[in-house]
């Protein structure tokens, strides 16, 4: 009977994570890039376990170098603020349109674009995005544009998850709880899991992150004809 009231529980737990009952909302890192995930240092960036460091495992999406990357700093700051959701958003739209879907939009994002965005997806300066939502500006514009979207929300968020999409060449956007990341690959380094981002911020614009340490929510999402 115990054993079966603890599935009920992690059942329910599970199911408030996944619809919103639990704080998602992008929040607080964007005012400084000097001082990036604050709480996580030993998340950003080269984690090595050795000074001789054995890569056991690594991928990468297709196109990853050479789409055109939007910064926080981009749009304006006078009207925006905790704005990684609707730069994640643009990162994607911007990685689908050099990998050959032109029809996503036309020249550069704009601002009104960018607005257009995070009115899409419920961002608010005070609020920043919820998680839950970023997926939906990005299904709108595919959507519009005629091309098919689908995203998958990761039930357990596993390293499983992740590396499969990767190698599948779909795209994985994450949120450690207080920023949101485009995820274009991945490695296994002595050991260490560790997700190759696009951060957002100019500096660093991409970073490795341990997957182990940030406590990843992370969902899928797919352009396609």
């Amino acid at each position: 009977m115990k054993k079966k009231n603890l599935s009920l529980l992690l059942i329910v737990l599970t199911l408030c994570s996944i619809i919103g009952f639990t704080p998602n909302a992008y929040a607080t890192m964007e005012t400084n890039d000097n001082n990036i995930i604050c709480n996580n240092e030993t998340v950003i960036n080269d984690y090595l376990v050795s000074s001789s460091p054995v890569i056991s495992s690594q991928n990468f999406l297709l196109k990853y170098i050479g789409f055109k990357v939007y910064y926080t700093s981009d749009f304006s700051q006078f009207q925006y603020g905790n704005n990684c959701g609707p730069t994640l958003v643009a990162n994607i739209l911007s990685y689908y349109k050099n990998f050959g879907y032109s029809r996503l939009y036309s020249g550069d994002i704009t601002q009104s674009m960018y607005n257009n965005i995070a009115s899409i997806i419920g961002y608010t300066p005070e609020k920043g995005t919820h998680f839950g939502n970023v997926y939906k500006g990005v299904k709108a514009y595919a959507e519009n544009a005629g091309y098919k979207f689908k995203h998958d929300v990761y039930l357990f968020d596993t390293w499983s998850d992740v590396t499969r999409d990767i190698k599948l060449g779909y795209p994985v956007i994450a949120n450690d709880g207080e920023h949101g990341y485009f995820v274009v690959g991945y490695r296994i380094i002595d050991g260490v899991k560790q997700l190759f981002t696009c951060t957002g911020w100019d500096t660093p614009d991409y970073a490795w992150l341990n997957f182990d340490v940030a406590g990843f929510q992370m969902e899928s999402v797919y352009i396609y004809e």
